[in-house]
């Protein structure tokens, strides 16, 4: 198997690093290939004996999938974990649940263990760790034989550090680091383009008063307006749609296979997505919710059709590989840079059909501006807390969950701490004493305006 270049060094580095550490620490952009470098990392550790047997573990059954097909295809064995397999793919959520027949394969064997996605799992020790990263420092940090962790964005937006990573005095210190400007300069990575949507005049209407803004910043900084606010208007969520639709008509004029995803914010707002694409556009798009009935195989049949759009909550944000999407509405109100930058890495992943950019359509709320300013930089800069026990971080707010198999999907709720303008945080009020009219309502009453902002190669 032919590697890129960034594999084999990555390969080589992990396997001289091996010689005096267990641990191996990799931070990749999203589309680089992470799999397929730890299989052949993998195979290279069998091959010399150094390895029995190799167990990945990654946030979700769709990823966990992957990872099996990647491994099982380069050891030509199966990797399901039964009799004859030479490994098996699980999530973080089944950690708990193992019994201990299953840890004690890390006793009796040489075992090689591959942590995807690593920044999930969070803990120094024991007394800043979240449940994932508890289970990794208990039961695995110093039984395995060896450990690779890879992210493609290796920080956590509650300051938490990652488990098995190395911290120095300026933050994480990765054994590798492959960045995405040279992952676009390689032709490994598609250009990124990420276009910020704003509006000229916003005007507020509430119980006869009128407030006008210049702009989303103004908006949302000079009044108790909510994000999320601006995500449900018509006018401007039908702008921000029609950009995306109007980029992927033209690409895939040439490349019929081109995809598009729409992140929303949550169920409700994912249906009314789907309602507009269809009632204003004249577009079908799929759905997939942890409401549905077999998520997996809606984002499986996405994958290899030729439909042109989905529309998601939480569940194509990282890891989930579909190589076609090249255009992408971010439409979420999780602000977090985490989130922003795993969800413009669906659209990255170069193919042999598809040309070299994607593109993400956004509204210009300031922290998301911020992000694509300073997309270029692979590490920004953190503070991380590594004393405080925290038994609740801010990036894992309440969520809504449904068992898929092993694991557990997760949706963000659609919650915010400041004050609603619109419409009810679920959908249409029930109550017979809501009022409508008596709610504030948004306006956008200027022309939108809509900047650029690229990668710029070194």
């Amino acid at each position: 198997m032919k590697l890129r270049k960034w594999q084999a060094e990555c390969v080589e580095q992990a396997l001289q690093h091996y010689r005096s550490q267990p641990h191996f620490f990799c931070q990749a952009t999203p589309g680089a290939g992470k799999s397929m470098m730890a299989a052949e990392l993998a195979i290279r550790l069998y091959q010399t004996d150094t390895i029995d047997f190799i167990l990945c573990f990654s946030p979700s059954v769709t990823i966990a999938s992957g990872l099996a097909r990647t491994f099982s295809d380069r050891f030509d064995l199966p990797f399901d974990g039964k009799l004859g397999a030479i490994g098996g793919a699980y999530t973080y959520q089944s950690m708990p649940h193992q019994d201990e027949e299953f840890w004690a394969l890390l006793d009796r064997y040489k075992v090689f263990v591959v942590f995807d996605e690593i920044h999930h799992c969070a803990g120094s020790d024991l007394g800043n760790a979240n449940k994932w990263g508890a289970e990794i420092l208990a039961k695995i940090q110093h039984r395995a034989a060896y450990t690779l962790t890879l992210t493609g964005t290796p920080w956590r937006s509650d300051m938490r550090p990652i488990v098995l990573s190395p911290y120095g005095n300026n933050g994480i210190t990765c054994d590798y680091t492959y960045g995405l400007q040279r992952a676009v300069a390689e032709g490994v990575c598609r250009k990124p383009n990420i276009v910020l949507i704003d509006n000229e005049k916003l005007v507020i209407h509430d119980t006869g008063n009128t407030q006008e803004f210049s702009g989303i910043e103004a908006l949302l900084t000079g009044s108790n307006t909510a994000y999320r606010s601006i995500l449900r208007n018509h006018n401007a969520l039908k702008h921000c749609l029609k950009l995306g639709i109007e980029k992927l008509q033209q690409l895939r004029s040439n490349n019929a296979m081109a995809g598009g995803l729409v992140v929303a914010s949550s169920v409700a707002h994912a249906k009314e997505i789907v309602a507009l694409l269809r009632d204003a556009f004249g577009l079908s798009a799929s759905l997939v919710t942890y409401q549905e009935a077999n998520p997996q195989q809606i984002i499986e049949t996405f994958r290899h059709s030729n439909q042109p759009w989905i529309v998601s909550v939480g569940m194509i944000s990282e890891g989930t590989d579909i190589p076609r999407l090249q255009v992408c509405c971010h439409l979420s109100n999780v602000t977090t840079e985490l989130y922003f930058r795993q969800v413009l890495g669906r659209g990255i992943r170069m193919t042999t059909d598809c040309d070299g950019e994607t593109w993400l359509y956004t509204f210009a709320e300031p922290k998301i501006v911020d992000y694509a300013n300073r997309i270029a930089e692979d590490l920004p800069e953190h503070r991380v807390l590594f004393t405080s026990r925290i038994e609740a971080a801010p990036s894992e707010k309440p969520r809504s969950a449904s068992i898929v198999g092993e694991a557990i999907s997760l949706d963000y709720l659609d919650v915010d701490c400041r004050i609603s303008l619109a419409e009810p945080l679920f959908g249409p009020a029930t109550s017979p004493t809501h009022k409508l009219a008596a709610l504030p309502t948004l306006e956008f009453l200027g022309s939108f305006r809509n900047r650029l902002c690229g990668l710029i190669l070194a």
